[in-house]
């Protein structure tokens, strides 16, 4: 086992900056990054989070990571799956394994719908061309 954890280690820490690295490894349950685009961004939330499940082994299901865009989204979904895959044997069905990986929006109203089903039940959230729409 100690030794996947360190195989695990050494393949989410390659090839990034002491600063990348340091939010990778940071114990802090809530990190915000803010950098420029192409900056590694991403990439970085990417490898937190399979740091999380492959070296601290937290429960996918107590995993949140969400960002702004759907597109963003998906990419972020993308990569997560790519990174927990090559540091654990997961199969392609289960590496998401019931976190959260989405937009605030989407993860705000799945909230207020669980909290309260019998008033939120038709709310949705809508992008700018269902917007312009709408209006």
């Amino acid at each position: 086992m100690a030794a996947a954890k360190d195989v695990a280690r050494e393949a989410l820490l390659e090839r990034l900056t002491n600063r990348q690295k340091n939010v990778v490894t940071s114990d802090q349950r809530r990190v915000l990054v803010v950098a420029g685009a192409g900056s590694g961004k991403t990439e970085v939330m990417a490898r937190r989070v399979a740091w999380w499940v492959a070296v601290k082994s937290v429960p996918r299901s107590a995993i949140v990571a969400f960002t702004f865009t759907e597109k963003a989204a998906e990419e972020m979904k993308f990569r997560i799956r790519s990174q927990v895959q090559r540091v654990t044997k997961d199969d392609g069905a289960s590496i998401l394994g019931g976190m959260y990986v989405g937009t605030i929006h989407s993860f705000c109203l799945k909230a207020l719908r669980e909290l309260r089903p019998d008033v939120y039940h038709n709310f949705d959230v809508i992008d700018d061309a269902a917007r312009i729409a709408l209006v």
